[in-house]
C-alpha cells in the first residue's frame, strides 16, 4: 500500500509517497524494492507539478509505472501544453492502457494524485479508477 501526502500553502505546494515497492503475486505480496521512485515531476508550459502514484506497480508486464508517466508527458509535448490540457490526456491515455489489463480484474487499480503550482496558485487533482 502506497502513502502520498500533499500539502498546499498559498507559497509552497509538498508532495511524500512512501517508496516501497510491493507487487501481488499468487503467494501473496513480493517486495520489488525500498526505494521505488513513486512520483515523477513535470515542468509544463504554465505550471510545475508531482504526479504520484498508487496502485498498479506495472502498466504492462516489465513497464514500471513511473516510467510509463515519463514516457506519456514526452510524447504529449510537455514543455508546449498547459497543465489542464496534459492531465485530461493523461486521463485518456491511463484509462485506455488501464482498461486493457482485464486479466488483472480489481488489481488493475491506479490512482494518480497531482499537485503543483502554476499562474493561479497550488492545485490539487486526482485521476482514479477505483477512487
Amino acid at each position: 500500500m502506497t502513502l502520498i501526502m500533499m500539502m498546499l500553502a498559498d507559497d509552497a505546494v509538498v508532495q511524500v509517497s512512501d517508496r516501497r515497492l510491493t507487487i501481488g503475486r499468487s503467494t501473496g505480496l513480493e517486495v520489488v524494492s525500498e526505494d521505488a521512485v513513486k512520483a515523477v515531476v513535470v515542468h509544463c508550459l504554465d505550471a510545475v507539478f508531482v504526479v504520484g502514484y498508487t496502485g498498479l506497480a506495472e502498466v504492462t508486464p516489465g513497464k514500471k509505472t513511473d516510467h510509463w508517466l515519463v514516457e506519456q508527458f514526452s510524447q504529449m509535448g510537455v514543455g508546449k501544453r498547459g497543465v489542464f490540457k496534459l492531465l485530461e490526456e493523461l486521463q485518456s491515455r491511463a484509462s485506455s492502457i488501464f482498461g486493457r489489463r482485464t486479466d488483472l480484474g480489481w488489481g488493475r487499480a491506479i490512482t494518480f494524485a497531482i499537485s503543483g503550482y502554476g499562474r493561479g496558485g497550488p492545485f490539487m487533482a486526482i485521476i482514479s479508477n477505483v477512487e
